[in-house]
C-alpha cells in the first residue's frame, strides 16, 4: 500500500488519510485528514468574522447552495436546526416577538388559514391532552374563569346557543359589557352580572349582539324564559304590591 509522511504530525499514513489536492506534486494535500480537518477548525474558530463574510459570499454567490445542500442533507439539517435552537433560545424568541408585532394581522390571518386547514387534527389533539391531564384542565378553567369573568358569561351562553341550534353571529362578547356599562339593563345592579338572551332561545332567539344584554343573577333567574314584555310586566305588579313602586 502506497503511504505518505503529514507534514503536521509527521505519521506515515495510507494515501487515503489525506485530501485531494491538484495544484500539489502528487496530488494530495501535505496534511493528513485529521491534521487538516483540525487546522481548519482552530482558524473558523480564531476567526469567526471572516468565516461569516466568507460563508454569505459564496452564499450570495450561489443563491441555490443552501436549497440543493438541504434537499441532499435533510439529517444533518434536522440535527444543525436542533443545535440552532438549543444554542439561541433567546434570539428566536426575541426575533419571533418582534415579528408578529411587525406583521400581526399577517400572522393572525395565517394562524386562522392553518387553524381551519387543519380544524379536526387540533380537535383531535386539544381531546387526547384533556384526556391525559384532567386535573391540568379543572384548574386552568377555574383559574380562567376567575381572571375573565365577562368573557365566560358569554361563553357559557353561546355553548347553550349551540345546543339550541340557535342563529350564531360572530362578534366579541366584550362589546355587549361595554355596551351596558357593567351594569344589569333591568336593574341597574353591578353585582353577580351575567349574560342574559332578551328572546330567549327557546322561543327562536339567536345568539347575536343585538339579543344580548348584561342582567344580574336576581333578574336573569327571574325572568327566565318568560318574553320581555312579559316578564317587565310582572315584575312591576310583583313590586307594586310590594310597595316598591
Amino acid at each position: 500500500m502506497e503511504q505518505k509522511r503529514c507534514s503536521k504530525c509527521g505519521e506515515l499514513k495510507a494515501l487515503s488519510e489525506f485530501y485531494k489536492r491538484k495544484d500539489s506534486k502528487d496530488g494530495l494535500v501535505g496534511q493528513c485528514k485529521a491534521c487538516y480537518t483540525a487546522s481548519g477548525k482552530r482558524y473558523r474558530d480564531a476567526n469567526p468574522e471572516k468565516e461569516a463574510a466568507r460563508h454569505k459570499q459564496y452564499r450570495d454567490a450561489n443563491p441555490d447552495y443552501i436549497k440543493r445542500w438541504h434537499k441532499a442533507n435533510p439529517e444533518r439539517r434536522v440535527a444543525y436546526d436542533q443545535r440552532y435552537r438549543d444554542t439561541h433560545t433567546e434570539q428566536i424568541a426575541a426575533y419571533g416577538k418582534q415579528w408578529y408585532e411587525t406583521y400581526r394581522e399577517r400572522a393572525k390571518a395565517t394562524s386562522k388559514q392553518y387553524y381551519v386547514a387543519h380544524c379536526e387534527e387540533y380537535a383531535a389533539s386539544a381531546k387526547r391532552w384533556r384526556e391525559a391531564n384532567p386535573e391540568k384542565v379543572v384548574a386552568y378553567q377555574k383559574q380562567w374563569r376567575d381572571a375573565n369573568p365577562e368573557k365566560w358569561a358569554g361563553y357559557s351562553q353561546h355553548r347553550r346557543a349551540l345546543k339550541a341550534a340557535a342563529t350564531i353571529e360572530d362578534f366579541d362578547i366584550m362589546e355587549v359589557w361595554e355596551r351596558e356599562g357593567y351594569t344589569c339593563a333591568y336593574c341597574g345592579s353591578t353585582e353577580n352580572l351575567t349574560i342574559d338572551h332578551i328572546v330567549a332561545l327557546a322561543d327562536g332567539g339567536s345568539h347575536s349582539l343585538d339579543n344580548l344584554t348584561v342582567a344580574c343573577m336576581s333578574c336573569n333567574s327571574s325572568k327566565g324564559a318568560k318574553p320581555l314584555i312579559e316578564w317587565l310586566l310582572w315584575k312591576t305588579q310583583l313590586q307594586m304590591q310590594l310597595g316598591q313602586c
